[in-house]
């Protein structure tokens, strides 16, 4: 169902609340890559920020920054440096502008059939799940890790998810309350309550500009080798063609601009960036979009608000926001991820086709057995794109 307010630049109440619709997404990621593999704080909200504006002015609609996901996941458990998770972003960055600059997009783009699509949608979903369940059952309270849960603190955990669960059906009972606004005010009074960490010992004001400092070889073959492959198959699947599909499915004629090379070129340029002063690898998503416009975003104004915010922590904080990130309470947190999981998981139900459930199931399936979205992804492929072989026939004709 198309979004069917044509404004390009909306900033009333709910725009504002879709704009930190992600944020479940994006917060506990990004405190991650800085405590852990120390990244610049300056630099990482500068390039978010950034690449935000960027999406807003140019495509005018909700179009998300988030995380590169298989990077961030595998820097943050095997301790990997901040230099050699920049030089992914350089790496990532040159292989993103190669495949705009080829257009080799276009021939791989009629790959991703729409039961492949809904099948990456889906499986994005159910990770997404599995997130919000890791985020409950973690042991720590807060995204930065400094607070250990108790046996005792089980049944606060409870509270906040039914706290935040109440308050955010609360405000979905209306469209005039901004619901996602509401969990996160929902989540930094319970937070404040409970003492949140101060993860860079406070918030000082202040601005520091970002290094530039090149990674050398072994830091380049170590990033690309460790961090970009595992990534590339998820970022053409989900973060261009999904995201791509995503938009069309939520703003029809509206998403012109949202096509697969354009996505390309502003990932492309935004991983350069952030390769350059020490940022976070970004990319695009298509349950980020979900998150935005699930939350009321409508228009380009979404991403001007939360670039904004990440600018000013850059410009005015010293640091960062990272203590104001921190004190989101991982339960509350969950209870947005959660939400916004369901809803993208429910983009699947246009197919019509047994086969083609079977196909968006099988890689549903493998993604959240796997825990990696493009093993499931490529395996769909495998289903969907072998008709000669024996049993993909056969399971065409049983299943049509």
């Amino acid at each position: 169902m198309y979004c069917s307010e044509a404004t390009r630049f909306r900033l009333d109440l709910a725009e504002i609340s879709g704009a930190f619709g992600d944020l479940a997404v994006l917060a506990p990621i990004l405190t991650a890559l800085i405590t852990v593999n120390h990244l610049n704080p300056t630099g990482v909200f500068l390039i978010v920020g950034l690449a935000y504006v960027v999406n807003g002015l140019y495509y005018r609609l909700p179009i998300p920054v988030q995380p590169l996901k298989a990077v961030s996941a595998t820097a943050i458990a095997l301790g990997l440096s901040g230099q050699v998770v920049s030089a992914a972003g350089l790496v990532m960055g040159v292989v993103l502008l190669f495949l705009a600059a080829t257009r080799l997009i276009e021939p791989l783009g009629r790959c991703f059939t729409r039961p492949v699509v809904r099948g990456i949608q889906l499986g994005l979903g159910l990770l997404l799940l599995k997130s919000a369940w890791q985020m409950v059952s973690g042991p720590h309270l807060f995204p930065g890790g400094e607070t250990r849960l108790l046996l005792a603190d089980w049944p606060l955990q409870y509270a906040l998810i039914a706290g935040a669960g109440l308050v955010l059906l609360l405000g979905l009972s209306s469209r005039r309350l901004p619901a996602a606004l509401m969990v996160l005010a929902f989540g930094l009074l319970s937070g404040a309550v409970l003492g949140a960490p101060a993860a860079t010992g406070g918030l000082r004001w202040g601005f520091h500009p970002p290094a530039i400092a090149l990674p050398n070889l072994s830091e380049i073959a170590t990033a690309a080798w460790l961090l970009v492959v595992p990534q590339i198959p998820l970022t053409i699947g989900n973060a261009v063609i999904s995201t791509a599909d995503t938009a069309q499915r939520y703003f029809g004629p509206r998403a012109g601009r949202v096509r697969p090379n354009n996505l390309l070129l502003t990932m492309g340029f935004s991983n350069l960036l952030a390769g350059l002063l020490g940022g976070m690898p970004i990319c695009h998503g298509s349950g980020g979009l979900t998150a935005h416009v699930r939350f009321g975003a409508r228009s380009g104004g979404a991403p001007l608000v939360i670039g904004g915010a990440f600018l000013a922590a850059a410009f005015l904080i010293d640091g960062g926001a990272l203590p104001l990130l921190s004190s989101f309470p991982l339960p509350v947190l969950a209870v947005l991820l959660f939400y916004v999981a369901v809803q993208h998981a429910l983009l699947v139900a246009d197919l019509q086709h047994p086969f083609d459930w079977f196909v968006a199931g099988s890689i549903a399936l493998l993604s959240f057995l796997f825990n990696n979205l493009a093993i499931g992804f490529l395996a769909g492929l495998a289903i969907y794109w072998l008709p000669y072989a024996k049993w993909s026939t056969t399971c065409r004709q049983i299943l049509r």
